[in-house]
């Protein structure tokens, strides 16, 4: 006998649901109250090994048996009176066991206080009126708590509850209720009635108590199993009662008098207990046990018909439980192959019919299960470039495309490897230890890449699509599905990012990857806490051999790592939501050193970069124009710098945040000329003043005739547009002549000076 503890009672609410599973009634009501149910539970268990002390003995002590059954029974109704009480939680379920222990009870104290001395014994009397009411209220509890707490069962649970109680009622009404009725011959019609209405009452009792069981799986536990057997106890004891007072055998004052109050007792002790969930419904072949076991009592009744004839009642209900047996063992096999479609389609790719995500998960569990001798590789493949033909042509070609491009890998993949499609553009291969070591799955890899590079013909166009291929080997690159997904999606970026097309896990790699990740979270933080500084590079005008320009370089004045120069981290920022705020921050910044400058004397203008989001924001110029306002700098110390292809990003958008920032005043430049898809046509829309020829060509004046040629033609071609032209990556004292005989007009790099602090 167990009283739950519990939790709070103040903790907050939940659904029904989880406080049944997770709330323990005990604490959920007034110490005193926990207490008197505890001491009252050990006395009605006291009670019951007393009463069956007393009927083992003998004569001698009917009236001191009758009453402490009488009290034990009371007290078993008034234990879930007290639950009712105490706890809001199924109150009514309790209460109305409460009621029906209660009108048992009542039929108890008029039988020993009235109707024992009595000679004869009236029958019926107003005792078994109130022992009949125990049954009502009962059924209409054990109701409420079924619906309350089996709800949204498979209905497989269902057939089985019906099942055993059809076998229950035909063995009752075969067994049972002949002799009843055989009993009942000649008496009058009153008595007729009270004899039959207790088996009848107990037989729906058992019918119900069994569907509760099989309801719980067959495995109830907790409140439930002790409310199921409690009911079961009391029923069947009535029907050993009255089958053997049909038969004349039933003796007063014996161990069978026990039982019912035991019952009681359990069905009290029941109110207390945690209400928890089935312990689990039976699994496999022990699922079907417990049905096709009530159903060979079906069929044990249908051969004793044939040597002893049974009631027609009887006869009926065994056949239908063995109808619904047949049709729970077609229902499970039904279930069964559902079960195995639904895995099937649980771990497939709808589109190509490959294994998905969780069939890739589970194939790389095996391997980390099996631990197999000899290596096993995951090679992770994305498709370049796939979102601009998806865009373009449509998503059907592009299913069209994963489709075929699923064929060929399955066709260049080794026949005991497996493929994988994780979704979008994205597949998997697993390949065994017979293929797995690190050269061999390299060698797999190109064979894949080629196989997909092939020209695809799609809506009469010839298409070619190339893949990216990341390879992890198992166990040297990682232990773990986790790990193995991780580092070949580490070297599939790798391969992406380097153009060789195919790359092996580096661990050097992962863990400039990881360093990434951790500059990432920091980035969030260091802008507003100002870590971002700004270098400033001296521009030097070759018409005036001074400095009027400088441009502004921002670097990351780490806390751990010092100063971190802006390769280092503007990719990062390039690749979120960053950049207009440190754009702006950069801004801010550079005017407010202009003007600090200005005030020593010192007349410069500031450059700064602005990427794609700047372009893109068409209140970019207001919060320039604020900028420059609260530093009471002029918009002509103010030079903002783009690429082509920045502008041509969206030229629509582009173009209007463009006027908006000539129109404050600010100069723009065009920078890295050159390098990109730079076109006059596109040049001439741009309201520039400034181009800025890239490094590269600087850089190499001197060794290639060709980067000299398009050097002085692109300072011939800007001036001739009324353009100021800026040379990058001066180096040397060669660099700076040639520049000055080419009649550059402002030149940049580290010959004339690095970038230096304010």
């Amino acid at each position: 006998m167990r009283l739950a503890a519990g939790v709070n009672p103040g903790a907050p609410r939940t659904d029904t649901a989880t406080m049944e599973r997770l709330v323990p009634l005990a604490n959920t009501c007034p110490p005193a109250l926990r207490r008197a149910a505890r001491w009252l539970a050990v006395a009605l268990v006291a009670g019951v090994l007393g009463h069956l002390v007393l009927s083992s003995g003998g004569d001698g002590t009917p009236e001191i048996e009758g009453w402490l059954y009488t009290a034990v029974i009371a007290g078993s109704g008034a234990l879930c009176a007290l639950r009712a009480t105490a706890i809001a939680r199924d109150r009514a379920v309790w209460l109305l066991m409460a009621l029906g222990i209660g009108c048992s009870s009542v039929g108890n104290v008029l039988y020993y206080g009235v109707l024992i001395d009595l000679t004869p014994a009236p029958f019926p009397s107003i005792a078994d009126a109130a022992w009949v009411l125990f049954f009502p209220p009962t059924y209409v509890a054990l109701g409420l708590f079924v619906s309350r707490h089996l709800r949204h069962l498979p209905r497989s649970t269902w057939l089985d509850g019906a099942i055993g109680a059809l076998a229950l009622a035909s063995l009752v009404s075969g067994v049972v209720l002949p002799s009843v009725v055989a009993s009942t011959s000649g008496a009058q019609f009153a008595a007729v009635a009270t004899t039959l209405v207790y088996p009848c009452a107990d037989l729906l009792l058992l019918v119900m108590v069994v569907v509760t069981i099989g309801l719980g799986g067959w495995r109830p536990g907790g409140a439930m199993g002790l409310l199921a057997l409690g009911l079961a106890v009391t029923a069947g004891a009535d029907t050993i009662y009255c089958m053997r007072t049909a038969l004349g055998s039933y003796v007063d004052g014996t161990p069978l008098d026990s039982v019912w109050p035991a019952g009681m007792v359990l069905i009290g002790l029941a109110a207390w207990q945690p209400i928890r969930p089935p312990r689990g419904r039976l699994e496999g072949a022990a699922a079907l046990a417990v049905p096709y076991a009530f159903t060979l009592v079906s069929v044990g009744l249908l051969v004793v018909d044939h040597f002893a004839q049974l009631s027609v009642v009887s006869l009926v209900l065994a056949a239908a439980g063995i109808g619904l047996c047949g049709y729970r063992t077609l229902r499970t096999f039904t279930e069964l192959r559902d079960l195995g479609d639904s895995r099937r389609l649980a771990l497939t790719d709808d589109l190509t019919g490959l294994g998905n995500r969780r069939d890739l998960l589970r194939r790389l569990a095996q391997i980390e299960d099996g631990a197999p001798e000899g290596d096993s590789s995951l090679l992770l493949l994305d498709l370049d470039r796939f979102k601009e033909l998806n865009d373009t042509l449509g998503h059907a070609a592009g299913d069209e495309v994963l489709e075929r491009i699923a064929v060929r890998l399955r066709r260049a993949l080794p026949p005991d490897a497996s493929l994988c499609r994780l979704g979008g553009d994205e597949f998997a291969a697993v390949l065994s230890r017979d293929h797995g070591d690190r050269d061999q799955a390299a060698a797999v890899a190109r064979r894949l890449r080629l196989a997909v590079q092939q020209p695809l013909r799609i809506r009469d166009l010839d298409l070619r699509v190339d893949t990216s291929i990341g390879i992890a080997t198992f166990p040297h690159d990682g232990r773990s599905a986790s790990e193995l997904l991780q580092r070949a999606d580490v070297a599939m970026y790798d391969a992406k990012r380097s153009g060789t097309g195919v790359a092996q896990y580096d661990p050097q790699v992962d863990g400039h990857s990881r360093e990434r990740l951790a500059l990432f979270g920091d980035l969030r933080t260091a802008i507003p806490a100002g870590q971002l500084i700004l270098h400033y590079q001296p521009l030097l005008d070759l018409r005036t051999h001074e400095v009027h320009d400088v441009e502004a370089l921002v670097r990351w004045n780490h806390p751990e790592r010092g100063l971190l120069q802006p390769g280092t981290f503007i990719p990062l920022v390039e690749r979120s939501d960053l950049m207009r705020a440190l754009t702006l921050s950069v801004i801010a910044q550079a005017c407010r050193q202009v003007a600090d400058w200005r005030s020593r004397g010192l007349d410069l203008c500031v450059a700064v970069n602005i990427a794609v989001p700047n372009l893109l924001d068409m209140h970019f110029p207001q919060a320039v124009g604020r900028l420059l306002e609260d530093s009471a700098v002029p918009a002509s110390a103010l030079r903002l710098e783009i690429t082509e292809n920045v502008a041509m990003a969206d030229p629509t958008r582009a173009a209007a945040v463009l006027r908006g920032l000539t129109d404050l005043g600010v100069a723009l430049s065009l920078y890295d000329f050159g390098t990109g898809h730079s076109s006059l046509a596109h040049m001439k829309k741009l309201p520039v003043s400034t181009l800025k020829i890239d490094r590269t060509f600087v850089m190499g004046m001197s060794a290639d005739p060709l980067d000299a040629a398009i050097v002085r033609s692109t300072i011939d071609l800007a001036h001739n547009l009324g353009l100021t032209v800026v040379a990058e990556g001066v180096e040397d004292d060669t660099a700076l002549a040639t520049l000055d005989e080419m009649r550059c007009d402002v030149v940049q790099g580290y010959h004339v000076s690095r970038p230096v602090a304010p």
